[in-house]
């Protein structure tokens, strides 16, 4: 039914580039490769060129946080591919009961899920869990905000808000 389509049809795993707005140096994820109604499953290779690498090769721990953010990020990037409204911009606001138990160096690969458990208007929290070779090296929970309200597609953070609290000076 669909043979007339397939290069419409998008496989997992795939690249992150165009479903997050991190450009490539603060990008932390390297691919979304699972994702469902609330939750979203990214993995990354630790290289020397990433934020916040040691000069021992090791990873800081405080971007765990952040991977998880970016891999629940790519979820509304990934549904709004080939359509004719952007992804909602979205920011992390708060992080809560997080417990960091390892740690990663460069080489390692690691897999980041997040899966949202609840929503309040445009704000979610979140648990998210960061593994290597099924070793749990951070887990905890986020918040999280995305504007997803139909009325407006400009939050606090974005480049039209910004430019409308400057021509109101």
């Amino acid at each position: 039914q669909n043979r007339s389509r397939q290069e419409q049809i998008v496989g997992l795993p795939m690249a992150v580039d165009s479903l997050i707005p991190h450009q490539s140096s603060m990008r932390v994820i390297d691919t979304l490769d699972s994702i469902g109604e609330k939750r979203a499953q990214t993995t990354v290779v630790v290289r020397e060129d990433m934020p916040f690498i040691g000069a021992d090769g090791t990873l800081d721990r405080a971007l765990f946080i952040e991977m998880i953010a970016q891999s629940i990020a790519s979820m509304p990037g990934f549904r709004h591919m080939g359509g004719s409204t952007a992804a909602p911009e979205g920011m992390l606001l708060g992080v809560k009961k997080f417990k960091l138990s390892g740690s990663a160096r460069v080489g390692d690969e690691l897999k980041i899920s997040g899966h949202q458990f609840a929503r309040y208007g445009d704000f979610y929290l979140v648990r998210g869990t960061v593994t290597r070779a099924g070793e749990v090296l951070a887990e905890g929970e986020i918040k999280i905000w995305h504007n997803t309200s139909k009325s407006s597609q400009k939050g606090p953070g974005s480049a039209t808000a910004r430019r409308e609290r400057v021509l109101a000076r």
